[in-house]
C-alpha cells in the first residue's frame, strides 16, 4: 500500500511541482514570488494579490491563491546606493486530496554592482504545511495504517536563496526553491521536496509616452523533471493598457492583458490554452492578479513615480 501511495504522488508530481514553485503565466508581474532578492527593488511598497484556476472543469483541478508585499527599508546609502528590502509571501493551493499552505518572510540586501547595475542577495525563510485527505482519494484499502497518518497535516521548514541584477530596463535573477530538500515521510519514504532552480530575465524598451515592449523569460529545472521554459511578450500603450502572448513548452499558450487604473492599481489577466494531452479533459486556465503600488504623488510629473509593472 505504501508503494501505491508513493506512485500516486509521483504521478501527480508535475502538478505538485508547478504549484510548489508558483507556476503563474503572468510571472513578470510578480517576480517576487520566484526570487526573494527582488524585495525592495521598487521605489514604493508593492502588494500583489492573485488567484489561478488551472484546467477549468477537470476533476480535482488545481486552484492557487497568493498574497505578497515587499518594499525597501530606510533610504539608500549615499556612497554606494545600498539599501535593504523586506517582504512576505503567502500561498495556498489544492489539487484533489492534496493541499498546501506556504508562508515566507524575505530579506534582501541591494548594492551598486557597477556604474550601471544594481545587485541584490536575498532569502525566503518560512515553512510549508501539507495535508492529505484520504476521504477525497480513491484507494483500494481505506484501512491501511499509512493512510491514517497521511490524513494529518505536516509542516516542512523551507529556505529559498536568490540573486538579482537590475538596471532601468533589464532584470536578471536566479533562485533555488526548497534548498533544504526535506523528506515527506507521510507520503512515502522516497518522497522529498526537490530543489528547484529558476532563472528569469526581462527587458523593457520603447517610448513610455507611446508603446513599450517587455519580453520576458523564465527557465525552471528540477532533478527528475522535464525543464520548463516560459516566454512572455507584453506590449503596453502609454503605460495604461497592455496586451501580450505567452508560451510554456509542452504545456500551453496564453493571452495576456494588463490595465493600470486609479494611479495606484494594476490588474493583470491571463488565459491559458492547454496544448498538452490533458487538453482532452480540460483546455482552459484562468489567472488574475491585482497589483497595488503604495506611492506618494509626484508633484512635478503629476503621476506615480514608480511603475506598477516590474
Amino acid at each position: 500500500m505504501r508503494v501505491f501511495l508513493v506512485c500516486a504522488f509521483v504521478l501527480v508530481a508535475p502538478v505538485v511541482i508547478a504549484q510548489q514553485i508558483g507556476q503563474y503565466t503572468h510571472f513578470p508581474f510578480n517576480y517576487f514570488h520566484l526570487n526573494p532578492a527582488v524585495a525592495g527593488t521598487t521605489k514604493c511598497p508593492d502588494i500583489r494579490l492573485g488567484y489561478r484556476h488551472q484546467w477549468l472543469g477537470f476533476e480535482n483541478d488545481p486552484r492557487t491563491a497568493f498574497a505578497s508585499v515587499h518594499g525597501s527599508l530606510g533610504g539608500k546609502n549615499k556612497l554606494n546606493k545600498s539599501k535593504h528590502g523586506i517582504g512576505a509571501f503567502v500561498e495556498a493551493d489544492q489539487t484533489g486530496p492534496l493541499s498546501r499552505t506556504a508562508l515566507y518572510f524575505a530579506y534582501a540586501y541591494h548594492f551598486q554592482f557597477n556604474r550601471r547595475w544594481m545587485m541584490s542577495f536575498g532569502a525566503f525563510v518560512g515553512f510549508q504545511q501539507y495535508r492529505f485527505n484520504v476521504n477525497d482519494a480513491f484507494v483500494p484499502d481505506p484501512g491501511d495504517p499509512v493512510l491514517a497518518s497521511s490524513m494529518a497535516a505536516f509542516i516542512a521548514p523551507d529556505i529559498t536563496p536568490g540573486v538579482y541584477f537590475y538596471d532601468e530596463s533589464w532584470t536578471f535573477g536566479i533562485s533555488m526553491q526548497h534548498a533544504i530538500g526535506n523528506r515527506i515521510n507521510s507520503l512515502g519514504e522516497e518522497s522529498t521536496l526537490r530543489r528547484h532552480f529558476a532563472l528569469m530575465a526581462s527587458k523593457q524598451f520603447g517610448d513610455s509616452d507611446k508603446f513599450t515592449y517587455t519580453p520576458a523569460m523564465l527557465f525552471r529545472v528540477a532533478a527528475g523533471s522535464v525543464p520548463a521554459l516560459d516566454l512572455n511578450m507584453m506590449v503596453e500603450y502609454k503605460q495604461v493598457i497592455g496586451l501580450g502572448l505567452a508560451y510554456r513548452n509542452g504545456d500551453a499558450v496564453a493571452a495576456l492583458m494588463r490595465v493600470n487604473f486609479l494611479k495606484y492599481f494594476a490588474l493583470a489577466y491571463a488565459f491559458d490554452l492547454t496544448t498538452s494531452r490533458i487538453r482532452v479533459a480540460s483546455a482552459n486556465t484562468h489567472e488574475i492578479t491585482l497589483g497595488i503600488s503604495v506611492c506618494t504623488k509626484d508633484r512635478v510629473q503629476g503621476r506615480i513615480p514608480c511603475a506598477a509593472y516590474r
